[in-house]
């Protein structure tokens, strides 16, 4: 409860305007990190319940199809502070700005590109749409951003724009309830020595990766840490912030609709993350999830989900069937087959080889 009040008061002093000075962003290095200790407080029934309802009837199968596609969130997360409002469409407005360009008529595509944005709204059970008087509220990104140059070693040497910085705000605002402003600000420094150039031309810098962290930080603290679930395929920071963050119970249940997604990065990502070396020991909620993966047509996904599986061992006995099942889902991968039976191997200490019949009848006498 300390830690909550404590997060509640950083926030608090948060939602103005602020100069973003190196103190305020330690300031809000602070205030996130008491959102990482404090996640366990935030409510879960709304995002569970359809949980419950999709894969309630589903869970002693050995594996679920990802063929289902549906909606990320029967319902938006509620927005934090707002009460008395149900936020279901928002409104994008932005205000970008690169001085280094000048003023030119029209920002590049590279550095004007917000999709990021959409798509971790969407994701979230938001409806973004075009005009201001359609959404229940506006997110507003204010941006102002500056390419980072140094000169590098490589053919014919040059210099090369592979670092960035962005400075200013995020709001969120709807009628009758208070503006939440957080900053949005980043530094990715240039190395002093680069063997390779990623962009050349100033018109060719990538401007997203470096507002998206600052952006989900903003986010999660304003919707909840189930955020970085939707962006783990779009920015390396989520699956940081979700190893901190640990399996509060609205961010299973956001894993678990992120396992249907029709995004096999995003399925990938989703994967990975339940390795036990990155997420720690809950096998409750990883495994289930681990074993819907296996028959997934995405062989970087099932690879990823055999590495977890492998991982937790015969605390993961659960799987043996799907594991099983690898061999005839996935017919036209060796490798895929090979670790699959070096996963029985060790979750059972026992070895069949390659003889599905073998590694059943084993199943039907030790499973009971």
């Amino acid at each position: 409860m300390a830690a909550f009040i404590v997060f509640v008061g950083a926030y608090g002093a948060r939602r103005t305007p602020v100069d973003r000075s190196q103190p305020e962003r330690a300031e809000r290095r602070t205030m996130h990190a008491h959102l990482n200790r404090s996640t366990h407080l935030f409510t879960a029934i709304s995002l569970l319940l359809p949980i419950l309802l999709v894969f309630g009837c589903s869970s002693g199968s050995a594996s679920t199809s990802t063929t289902l596609l549906m909606p990320p969130l029967e319902r938006p997360p509620a927005i934090r502070d707002w009460e008395g409002i149900s936020v279901r469409t928002i409104y994008l407005d932005r205000h970008i700005s690169f001085p280094q360009l000048g003023q030119p008529e029209s920002l590049p595509e590279s550095i004007a590109d917000t999709s990021a944005v959409s798509l971790i709204l969407s994701r979230l059970g938001f409806e973004v749409v075009g005009e201001e008087a359609l959404g229940d509220a506006t997110l507003t990104l204010t941006m102002t951003g500056e390419a980072l140059s140094a000169n590098y070693q490589g053919t014919g040497g040059g210099n090369a724009y592979t670092g960035g910085r962005v400075d200013g705000e995020m709001s969120l605002s709807a009628e009758g309830q208070k503006t939440l402003t957080l900053p949005l600000d980043n530094d990715v420094p240039v190395s002093q020595v680069i063997d390779r150039a990623d962009t050349h031309q100033l018109e060719d810098f990538r401007f997203t990766p470096i507002w998206v962290t600052p952006l989900l930080d903003d986010l999660a603290l304003l919707l909840g840490p189930q955020t970085y679930v939707w962006a783990l395929d779009l920015d390396r920071v989520a699956l940081e912030r979700l190893m901190v963050v640990g399996p509060v119970d609205e961010v299973v249940a956001a894993l678990a609709y992120a396992s249907q997604s029709d995004s096999p990065q995003l399925r990938s990502a989703v994967a990975k993350l339940l390795s036990p070396f990155k997420w720690g020991e809950d096998v409750e909620a990883a495994v289930p999830l681990l074993i819907g993966f296996l028959d997934d047509e995405d062989h970087q996904t099932v690879f990823e989900s055999l590495a977890a599986l492998d991982a937790f061992g015969p605390r993961a006995v659960s799987a043996v069937p799907a594991l099983i099942a690898v061999f005839d889902d996935h017919p036209d991968s060796k490798n895929l087959k090979r670790i699959a039976i070096d996963t029985l191997r060790k979750i059972t200490g026992q070895d069949f080889g390659d003889d599905a019949t073998e590694w059943n009848d084993w199943w039907r006498e030790n499973s009971g």
